[in-house]
């Protein structure tokens, strides 16, 4: 293993001094990508939200009722039907379910009159530990073998979301962590994801300085940029949750992106909003870029916000319920991901990225390209044996090479078919 990724880097080196990048980095995971990878947020899949029309294999109930202040709303009084409703859905489509626990009912909460961004007492912790470990036991219990994935709280840096301590929340999440491995020892528990770009990875450095790193199998973090940031700083912001993880050595545990998005136009958002709006015709390429560089930075799980959202990253017209260009982008990049490794990402003097991409099972290698800012007219290295071209907008542009070896690349990415 060690000779292949020598090899690989040697590789990603003699490209980037052939071709004269201006900037390279390389994926330090080398495990291929699978179907869970393309992860989505749904509000309404036990009302009105058809299941979605595109393939994705993870889903993270937030936003999705199905809290602890909705599954226990009185001492004692449970409500699963959303929840069951919910894990069968899931089960009956192969989809893996990723449950945060938190929200503190207000009977159960230590601040009951404390605003929240949801219901007065919901963001405090609860103020008897007996209540949380009855609530995560009942949880796990209920629903073993059929949710393996749990995630301690939601942006415990927001106090919106959480207004207790970092001791507390570090308490809530290792006895949280205990309690889900004694009943299911194969569970993945992930830690509490914060969020606000520099502010989220100084509060995830505080926490696994105080030990955080302990309860947790996988990292989690909020990879929102600010509204008008193109994807291609992402990147950045995944490298700096990364050295902090190699700060306190556990820089080999998954990363996992449980939630992030940009406001994407539709046809019941209002013309003045607070966030920057990515037109409708940008939306695919944005989305597209987003996942292969979230991938190429190492991320192993990429949770969309939000599927039905009229705010946050709307991929479904909330009217007619129908897929928008942007939701069938967003399950062709995960059918090219499925089964790959994307190793390193460059991008050239011409303004030109490219992703290398290989699916070790099938022995077949590609480069996924695009030009964040227009369309231009690039020719791909002999050396790549490029032999066809998928789209993510198949009908804007031509899915050949040219006689003369180039091809139009721009905002929305292009998969380069190489000659293995």
């Amino acid at each position: 293993m060690a000779i292949a990724i020598a090899a690989l880097c040697l590789a990603a080196l003699a490209f980037v001094t052939t071709h004269g990048r201006t900037e390279t980095f390389g994926n330090p995971d080398t495990r291929s990508l699978g179907r869970d990878f393309v992860g989505l947020h749904m509000h309404r899949a036990f009302t009105r939200t058809p299941w979605p029309d595109i393939g994705f294999g993870s889903w993270r109930l937030w936003d999705a009722y199905v809290q602890w202040a909705h599954l226990e709303p009185q001492r004692g009084k449970w409500d699963f039907r959303v929840l069951d409703k919910y894990v069968a859905m899931a089960e009956e489509k192969g989809v893996k379910v990723l449950l945060p626990l938190g929200l503190t009912p207000r009977w159960a909460s230590a601040r009951p009159d404390e605003p929240s961004s949801y219901q007065a007492g919901w963001a405090a912790e609860p103020a008897h530990a007996t209540d949380w470990h009855k609530y995560v036991r009942t949880i796990v219990e209920r629903y073993l073998g059929r949710i393996r994935e749990y995630e301690i709280w939601n942006e415990p840096n927001h106090t919106g979301f959480f207004t207790g301590s970092m001791e507390t929340m570090l308490r809530l999440s290792c006895d949280a962590y205990s309690i889900i491995k004694s009943i299911d020892p194969s569970a993945i528990v992930v830690s509490p994801a914060p969020t606000h770009m520099d502010e989220g990875v100084e509060w995830l450095d505080a926490y696994l300085e105080r030990g955080g790193g302990r309860c947790a199998d996988v990292i989690g973090f909020h990879f929102y940029l600010n509204m008008h940031e193109p994807p291609e700083q992402l990147p950045r912001l995944v490298n700096k949750v990364r050295e902090v993880l190699k700060k306190h050595r556990i820089e080999g545990m998954p990363i996992w992106n449980t939630e992030s998005g940009w406001q994407l136009a539709h046809s019941r958002l209002p013309v003045k909003t607070r966030w920057h709006v990515v037109p409708t015709d940008e939306a695919p390429g944005l989305v597209g870029r987003a996942l292969v560089l979230g991938a190429a930075s190492g991320l192993r799980r990429f949770y969309w916000y939000a599927w039905d959202n009229e705010t946050m990253g709307a991929m479904i017209e909330p009217d007619t319920m129908e897929t928008k260009d942007a939701g069938h982008a967003l399950g062709q990049i995960g059918q090219w991901l499925d089964g790959a490794v994307v190793s390193a990402c460059a991008q050239g003097s011409a303004g030109v990225w490219s992703c290398s991409v290989s699916k070790p099972a099938t022995g077949r290698k590609g480069w996924i390209v695009w030009h964040p800012r227009k369309w231009v007219t690039w020719r791909p290295p002999i050396a790549w044996g490029v032999r066809s071209v998928s789209r993510l907008d198949p009908d804007r542009h031509p899915r050949h090479l040219a006689a003369d070896g180039t091809v139009d690349i721009g905002p929305s990415p292009s998969l380069l078919h190489g000659d293995l």
